[in-house]
């Protein structure tokens, strides 16, 4: 399970990104004077502007902010940011601030005391800030970076080197004095190319000889810290945390910024092992920033920064990162763009003279070409040119190179949205020679590239010749970006087998946190949004009447169109609630297959359950596109049988989970609709599935395919009566649930006995905020653009596992890919489990956790005692919503495909322990 082959980590929240048009954007951009920076968020589909403060935090760093000590002196949370700092880098001291920008300005003044009196800073390749804050204090600036930092053709890796003589020369010339040496980590206005170590120290030793600080700009430490690792002799066998920590060393003074170095939102800070450079920047911090223990930052901010420091020390996260960007770069180089190689450590640059060398250098060729992307791929992304460069005594300063940046933030985007960026940008600079350049409209202060205006020179846009639009096509990646992340945690194969024989290969009992890729269940598995999340945060926790249940209620008839609501603390409680409000002892209750839990409540009322599916169903093999239908046959038969008065209802289930997530169809659903209403019988959808279902129907029925989800559901559900759900499902939230009903009586039945098992009649026993979340999901999973990515990426892992030969249910269903255990072990007998067997190896072999769906899950005959023995003898492997990328999904198809390969030398299970009820859930086994 290396880093570079899939995250190494998963989604727990996430944001919906914006579909937005080519019309829409050319409005954004000359809303914006053709500057990237002041387009509004809202209109931008993917986001590589920059890679500072936009990184998802981690769960941990979310707990941070909940934990923050916002005192306005002593926080506890600046003393383990303190803490933490030492421990990282092993400087003394530290004070906040609230930027990067800020810890420059400190820095500067405190060495920098009197701009009255000359002076130099000889610096490498520095930051636009810094240069400004230097300047301010009337120092100037000498250059002393190599010739290579400023050439985009360069193949050399340690662009950011310091040119050594050009530094003693420096130093040796006493004409002004110099102010500190100022080094950086993988300098962003070069393409974020990484110093050697050796370079720096030796760079460092120079300096200090001659009686001069130095401040290394340590926000991209731990990158320049990775290319030392991979590419300086001696350094390969080092860990990260060590290289971090020597190059540390050589600046007596680190300015920091948390948006990079932190994988934080906003902060920054001092360091430094100089008590007169301590002591002067904590005289100043309290008029600039704020006092010298928060500095400008809340205390949950400081304690994020804190929690982010420790986590850019984890190889896992920066060689993800640096995959990410060079698989981008790949992409585009093969498409023939001029990218600037070997890829810096911040993202992927590209060469706008190059890119588009009719372009003069007055006409801002990266500003044009920046816009241009933006235009015709719905791609923001950063010019790193003229634009950009401090306008110090009101000119440009000085020439150099004109580069566009692709900058995807840490943690946020997948592969696929930047495969999707590389074909976008592709097909704009296919029409390259069509790109105008601008002019300067207005400037805004020394940094003018933060807020200046542009103008096209030539008509009114840049681009005047654009691609099809990609947004306006099927989008072939997630349409949401990760905000909030968990972190996985990788085993070894002995460690996951003593785990695997601990947990009785039952993978129920494993702990979740053994589990690489967790794959039991997409029940109250989601990632949620952060729209869901905001709604929570201001729900109505009252004991009755909560806003929250009527903006469920509301929100379960306009999408759902049932009469009547009550709220449940989850499905089976519904499940529970219904049963026992409509079966009598007797009863018969049809449906297409069984479910556990639906069919103990069933018999715990006193009904006997008979399943009326297809046959099709029950044959792993078959390609019946609606293999979840009813049989309208067996139906009639069992009425004609039974008699309609002992059939209270039939159980009718969207995406039928133990036939391996199959669709009904429309037709099947009207017919079974007219049929039990023309008897009196009432029909009840479990509705769980029910918007992954519509989806199929408008991939797979021709009468659908141009009807929205959410309309093909409102038809779906008007053939019911009623609906149980377990709305932690497609209704993508992590608890709650609710049963509806178009009967009165069912729904006073109902909600007699809710306060009785559940709660009050306006929660059910679930929070205001989960009803929150709740209403908020119902709308989110008929969105088109979401949903149809869900299956998809259902369907991408069943294709992965077919094209290898591997014997799934076909054809792929919706919520998870059903191993068919049968033909996988055929040499292993149904009473030996085979299905939990290669749940467990599955786990063993790839940190992989799936659900058994075979004789574990069937029981026993409770008059013979044997074991059910069903057709199917399936392995689940349920799909999360919004958690997994399509890399993970790679990873999990190895996993199965190594156990195919040794699939004659396993062994079949006995059962040791086995509970009366659902035994599936807790029972144990041996190998045999």
């Amino acid at each position: 399970m290396s880093p570079t082959v899939a995250e190494p980590f998963r989604n727990k929240v996430i944001e919906r990104i914006p579909v937005v048009s080519y019309q829409r954007r050319r409005e954004a951009l000359i809303e914006a004077g053709h500057n990237p920076w002041l387009i509004r968020a809202v209109d931008v589909p993917i986001d590589f502007l920059s890679d500072s403060g936009g990184a998802a935090q981690s769960d941990r760093q979310w707990a941070g902010l909940m934990v923050g000590d916002e005192a306005y002196a002593g926080s506890r949370n600046f003393y383990q940011l303190e803490k933490n700092c030492q421990e990282v880098f092993g400087h003394r001291w530290m004070v906040p601030t609230h930027l990067g920008r800020g810890a420059e300005h400190l820095v500067s003044r405190t060495l920098i005391p009197d701009p009255g009196r000359p002076a130099r800073v000889l610096a490498q390749n520095p930051a636009p800030t810094a240069r400004v804050h230097w300047h301010r204090r009337g120092a100037s600036v000498v250059e002393i970076g190599v010739a290579a930092a400023n050439d985009p053709a360069s193949s050399e890796v340690f662009r950011a080197d310091v040119d050594l003589d050009k530094l003693k020369r420096a130093l040796a010339d006493r004409s002004t004095p110099v102010a500190f040496v100022a080094l950086a980590c993988c300098p962003e206005f070069i393409g974020a190319a990484p110093a050697r170590l050796s370079n720096l120290k030796e760079a460092a030793r120079l300096a200090r000889e001659a009686g001069v600080p130095v401040v290394l700009d340590a926000s991209r430490i731990a990158m320049n810290a990775l290319f030392v690792q991979r590419h300086e002799p001696g350094q390969e066998k080092r860990s990260l945390r060590e290289i971090i920590r020597e190059l540390a060393a050589c600046g007596d003074t680190l300015v920091v910024s948390a948006k990079e170095a932190c994988l934080a939102n906003c902060g920054g800070f001092v360091c430094t092992q100089k008590e007169e450079v301590y002591q002067g920047v904590r005289s100043l911090v309290v008029v600039y920033e704020g006092l010298h223990t928060y500095g400008g930052m809340a205390g949950r901010d400081m304690e994020a920064v804190a929690t982010g420091l420790l986590e850019m020390c984890q190889p896992e996260f920066i060689g993800w990162h640096q995959y990410q960007l060079e698989q981008l770069a790949r992409a585009l180089e093969g498409a023939g763009l001029p990218v600037v190689k070997p890829v810096g450590g911040a993202g992927v640059y590209l060469d706008a003279r190059r890119f588009a060398p009719h372009l003069p250098p007055e006409q801002h060729p990266a500003l044009a070409v920046a816009c241009a992307i933006f235009l015709g791929a719905g791609v923001r992304c950063g010019e790193r040119g003229l634009a950009s460069r401090p306008r110090l005594e009101a000119t440009a300063n000085g020439a150099g190179m004109e580069l566009v940046a692709l900058c995807p933030p840490m943690r946020v985007y997948s592969l696929a949205h930047l495969q999707y960026a590389a074909k976008a940008i592709a097909a704009v600079y296919a029409r390259r020679d069509s790109i105008h350049g601008l002019r300067l409209r207005q400037a805004a202060g020394a940094l003018s590239g933060y807020g200046a205006l542009f103008d096209p020179v030539e008509a009114d846009t840049v681009l005047p010749v654009p691609p099809p639009d990609p947004q306006a096509q099927p989008l072939e990646y997630e349409p949401y970006r990760t905000k909030t992340i968990e972190v996985l945690r990788t085993t070894d194969r002995e460690y996951r087998e003593r785990a695997a024989v601990e947990a009785g290969f039952n993978t129920f009992l494993l702990r979740s946190e053994d589990c690489y890729i967790d794959l039991l269940t997409d029940s109250g598995t989601s990632a949620m949004s952060d729209d869901q999340w905001a709604a929570a945060m201001v729900g109505d926790e009252s004991a009755a009447g909560s806003w929250d249940f009527y903006q469920l209620e509301e929100a379960q008839r306009e999408v759902l169109g049932f009469a009547h609501m009550v709220p449940v603390h989850q499905g089976r409680a519904g499940e529970h609630l219904i049963s026992q409000a409509m079966i009598k002892p007797g009863d018969t209750i049809p449906g297409n297959m069984y479910f556990t839990t639906t069919r103990e409540h069933q018999e715990l009322a006193g009904g006997t359950f008979v399943d009326v599916i297809i046959d099709q169903a029950h044959d792993p093999a078959s390609q019946y596109p609606w293999k979840g239908d009813i049989d309208l046959n067996k139906l009639k038969s069992l009425i004609e049988k039974v008699g309609a008065k002992r059939i209270p209802y039939v159980k009718y289930e969207c995406s039928v989970n133990m036939a391996g997530g199959q669709p009904v169809s429309m037709e099947n659903a009207r017919a079974v609709s007219e049929l039990c209403h023309a008897h009196g019988i009432q029909v009840m959808f479990d509705a769980t599935r029910c918007a992954e279902n519509a989806y199929l129907i408008q991939k797979k029925d021709p009468k659908y395919h141009k009807v929205p989800v959410a309309q093909i559901l409102k038809e779906l559900m008007s053939y019911g009566d009623g609906c149980t759900i377990s709305a932690k499902k497609d209704l993508l939230v992590n608890i709650g649930s609710f049963c509806a009903t178009n009967h009165r009586w069912v729904y006073e039945r109902v909600r007699e006995m809710c306060p009785i098992f559940e709660g009050p009649l306006t929660s059910g026993g679930m929070t205001g905020r989960d009803m929150a979340c709740l209403a908020a999901g119902i709308y989110e999973m008929v969105d088109d653009t979401y949903i149809r990515s869900r299956v998809e990426a259902t369907q991408y892992l069943g294709k992965l596992l077919l094209d290898a030969g591997i014997p799934i249910v076909e054809p792929p269903g919706t919520h998870a890919i059903f191993l068919d255990a049968r033909r996988f072990l055929p040499h292993i007998e149904q009473d030996q489990y085979p299905a939990q067997v290669l749940a467990a190896e599955l786990f063993i072999e790839g940190g992989i956790r799936a659900m058994e769906r075979g004789n574990v899950s069937a029981g026993r005959d409770k008059k013979t005692g044997q074991n059910k023995r069903p057709k199917l003898e399936l392995v689940r492997l349920t799909i999360p919503r919004r958690v997994y990328s399509r890399s993970q999904f790679e990873l999990c198809a190895e996993a199965v495909i190594r156990v195919w390969k040794r699939r004659e030398s396993i062994r079949g299970l006995k059962m040791v322990f086995e509970a009366p009820q659902l035994r599936f859930f807790t029972a144990r086994f041996e190998r045999l």
